[in-house]
């Protein structure tokens, strides 16, 4: 895929929170985890304890995805090309497809897909040779696009802190 070149293309198998535990510390490329279908990705609205997760390929411990999400969305949103806003977006839409715990995060992520498709065209099967490596400030769209990224980040950003406070004080009640 990229030559084990740019680590936010990667997800690994870990013991970080909110799943603490074992982990294999296996790595497997964003790509071939939204393929394979022990990852669980393509059916995250399916099973509701994986909303917002995966499963590694690997030993199948459970993982959280919206870091890897918050990277796709936040590489959208600071590109200057559009090979990479489109590649990105398409990523970060696919991250999300089917969740219920971030639905808000999915209709800001369609609505910038929606705005820079009816100008670029499909994202499906995009890569740097369909689209080219325009700026994204010559599109008519891309700033739109790219300030729905920036509220997607502080939307998702908004939700880890409320529920940080909220179990900090869930533990101060204990």
């Amino acid at each position: 895929y990229d030559e084990n070149k740019d680590p936010s293309l990667w997800l690994t198998c870990s013991s970080e929170p909110p799943f603490l535990g074992d982990s294999c510390n296996v790595s497997c490329h964003l790509e071939c985890a939204l393929k394979h279908g022990r990852s669980g990705i393509a059916r995250n609205g399916l099973i509701a304890q994986l909303d917002g997760s995966f499963y590694c390929v690997s030993c199948g411990k459970m993982n959280d995805i919206m870091r890897c999400w918050r990277k796709q969305i936040m590489i959208a949103k600071d590109t200057r090309r559009v090979d990479i806003l489109c590649y990105r977006l398409s990523l970060s839409q696919k991250l999300l497809a089917g969740s219920k715990k971030y639905r808000e995060l999915s209709e800001l992520v369609d609505e910038a897909v929606k705005q820079l498709e009816a100008e670029v065209g499909t994202l499906a099967g995009v890569s740097a040779r369909t689209i080219g490596r325009g700026i994204v400030n010559r599109l008519s769209s891309g700033q739109r696009v790219q300030k729905l990224c920036a509220s997607a980040v502080a939307s998702f950003d908004s939700m880890v802190s409320c529920t940080v406070v909220h179990q900090g004080n869930a533990l101060n009640l204990a």
